[in-house]
């Protein structure tokens, strides 16, 4: 109570329902106890609940780095390096500031599902150049489900899946080893040894065709100011239920849902809402992309609105939908389109064109080769695995032509293949697509 006293006195301009309140000696809870509420319900419309919950950002940042700085001064008093990390629980968005004080993030996810590259997708955006771990969460998802099957010597495609679809959206799963399982379950959860041994030996032996930069064509943006409400709706529920009210509809959501599911690969930019963590919004960062979309962006702080006019001045396609900021001018490089309408998000057209149940992200590699993860989800569950598809057709378009292409499956077999262009797109015939398969397009050297 303190702490928002002070925070209050700080602002520029007090809030109207402060008026007449003395903030000298002002306290939060018997203020609110004695206008009648009582912050166990309908805490987003409480008076001042915004103000607080960017007081409470605030004070994480800061404390969260004066212990982060304390442990790593400690310990090389000792002559020793620490490297410092926490729990930034799926990531939420109250936790940017706290990124640039840790080594590595880790992670909770919110809700373990079957398929969910979006959210992998939005993790990696959020890590930016650092490594990320991500821990299955026992409740709200699928995980009792999975150790189920896992003790019965079933589900090893679906456990496969599970890290392959992380490590291909750019991110690192946790291979669970005597995880916890929580307070409920009252269990532990240790995959079969054999299976983690495999996936991650494959993963370990293949390090050089996996990069954080990407060769998306289409950047997303998640607008923490614009999408905080939605998402508080979305996702109230305690933590060891998770649920999440499918009736809210989060534009954000949608979209990347509606990309992922057509194999189209994009990359996620976060632009923090300047208050509770930096706005680092850099209009150069989108000059890379052909398209950028802006799913119910109505929120846009300077420097974002800057970022778009400058992306806009350099020839840049700009998708937006539902509510539209007042500061993005109008521009004949606007296009307004449903947010579940994949032909109206991508004026450009698919980067990636398959009828394979996948999704897809290229990864930019150090040698100037692209690697395209492709994470087949085709599993069917009378024979528990991922159907292996064969003659799988194709077309890719890359930022540069590449005469070569090699497939490299999960059991670590390498297939040359085919490589016909039309007109700036790669086209191949994938013979076998298994659970996970990569394609290398490169030059001479095989990949």
């Amino acid at each position: 109570m303190k702490g928002f006293r002070a925070h209050l006195q700080r602002l520029p301009e007090a809030d109207p329902a402060l008026d007449g309140v003395d903030l000298e000696t002002f306290h939060y809870g018997e203020w609110l106890l004695a206008q009648g509420h009582d912050f166990k319900t309908g805490r987003e419309s409480t008076p001042l609940f915004g103000e607080y919950y960017a007081f409470q950002c605030l004070s994480i940042k800061k404390y969260f780095a004066e212990l982060a700085g304390y442990a790593r001064d400690h310990a090389r008093s000792r002559g020793r390096e620490i490297i410092v990390s926490g729990n930034f629980f799926n990531c939420e968005p109250m936790y940017l500031a706290l990124a640039d004080d840790v080594d590595l993030v880790i992670t909770e996810m919110r809700n373990t599902t079957y398929r969910q590259p979006e959210w992998y997708r939005y993790v990696a955006a959020f890590a930016g150049d650092k490594d990320v771990v991500v821990v299955e969460n026992p409740y709200g998802g699928v995980v009792p489900e999975l150790i189920g099957l896992l003790g019965e010597g079933k589900g090893y495609d679906l456990f496969r899946l599970s890290l392959y679809e992380a490590a291909a959206m750019g991110v690192n799963m946790s291979v669970p080893y005597g995880s916890w399982m929580g307070s409920v379950i009252e269990d532990s959860f240790s995959a079969p040894h054999g299976l983690a041994v495999e996936i991650q030996d494959f993963l370990a032996g293949h390090e050089g065709l996996f990069a954080r930069r990407t060769a998306n064509e289409v950047a997303v943006v998640f607008s923490v100011a614009s999408t905080r409400e939605l998402i508080g709706k979305a996702d109230v529920s305690d933590n060891t239920a998770n649920a999440r009210d499918e009736s809210v509809v989060v534009p954000y959501r949608v979209v990347t849902g509606t990309l992922s599911e057509s194999a189209v690969p994009y990359d996620v930019v976060i632009w923090a809402d300047g208050v509770t963590a930096p706005d680092r919004a850099d209009g150069s960062g989108l000059l890379r992309y052909s398209t950028v979309i802006l799913p119910d962006v109505f929120a846009l702080t300077e420097g974002q609105a800057a970022a778009v006019r400058r992306y806009l001045a350099a020839g840049g396609t700009v998708v937006v939908t539902d509510r539209v900021a007042d500061a993005l001018s109008r521009h004949d490089n606007v296009r307004t389109a449903r947010h579940d309408v994949l032909g109206e998000l991508l004026p450009h057209g698919r980067q990636v064109e398959t009828p394979a149940p996948v999704a897809a992200n290229l990864h930019r590699l150090a040698g100037g080769s692209y690697a395209l993860h492709l994470v087949n989800y085709d599993y069917d569950r009378s024979e528990d695995a991922v159907r292996v598809r064969t003659g799988v057709p194709l077309r890719v378009r890359l930022p540069e032509s590449r005469p070569h292409a090699t497939a490299v499956a999960s059991d670590g077999t390498r297939t040359p293949l085919e490589v016909t262009q039309e007109d700036g797109v790669h086209v191949v015939r994938v013979d076998t697509l298994g659970v996970y398969t990569i394609v290398v397009f490169h030059d001479g050297e095989p990949a």
